[in-house]
């Protein structure tokens, strides 16, 4: 429990003293477009799903329920910050007869990451309402290379550095719950990845009975990568 608090406080000193967000666009609300239906999360470039098909968009500037804020087809939830977030789903999700279907959320950095050097990532997601399921997998992919594979079904196979606790189920529509971690450079990582990158008999899961939308999906929102100085980490 000692490292996990040190974390949040190391996390929020830093934010709090305003250091450079290497991730562009962290809550989705630069938008090329505004959103007018689903599947249009490249709205908010540079984030994009690197499997297919594209991820989802909310913003407080559209008036079509399938992508409005803080009400849509899903739930209701405002936003953290700014006016937007975006969304996957990430359990059970059938696209085009395909079954259990994994989306993920992809980014390039502002710049590449130094050898040795810590940062500190983090993230935050809400369970939209009409989620049946609610999972304790989720997590972020840093890598060189951007992870990508249009032909996968199924669930990209890297191992996360940055996840939360499987011990808990993330079942909270109406807050917002953080995901965070540090994470040591191998040097060069150019690229983060968000999801579920675990197969289904390695997530639990909970049923809601009352929802009749058979996916666990989590509106994503303030995305960050900072970097932690030895000084700072003690």
């Amino acid at each position: 429990m000692k490292v996990y608090v040190t974390i949040l406080f190391l996390c929020s000193w830093l934010i709090f003293h305003a250091q450079i967000n290497l991730v562009p666009n962290p809550s989705f609300d630069n938008i090329d477009s505004c959103p007018y239906s689903v599947e249009q999360g490249a709205f908010a470039s540079p984030w994009f799903n690197p499997t297919h098909p594209p991820n989802d968009l909310y913003n407080s500037c559209s008036s079509q329920i399938n992508c409005s804020v803080p009400l849509n087809w899903l739930g209701f939830q405002y936003p953290r910050s700014g006016l937007g977030y975006s969304a996957i789903g990430v359990y059970g999700y059938t696209y085009n007869g395909v079954d259990n279907r994994r989306e993920y959320l992809a980014s390039v950095l502002l710049s590449q990451l130094e050898l040795g050097k810590m940062y500190c990532v983090s993230f935050y997601v809400s369970l939209a309402d009409s989620s049946y399921w609610s999972i304790n997998r989720l997590g972020m992919y840093i890598s060189q290379n951007l992870v990508s594979d249009n032909l996968n079904i199924d669930t990209l196979s890297v191992i996360p550095q940055i996840y939360h606790d499987t011990l808990e189920i993330l079942s909270d529509t109406s807050v917002w719950v953080r995901i965070y971690g540090i994470y040591t450079a191998i040097g060069g990582e150019r690229y983060i990845t968000i999801g579920n990158f675990y197969a289904d008999n390695q997530t639990d899961t909970i049923a809601n009975k009352y929802n009749s939308w058979f996916v666990a999906y989590y509106y994503i929102d303030d995305v960050a990568v900072y970097e932690l100085a030895a000084c700072e980490a003690g």
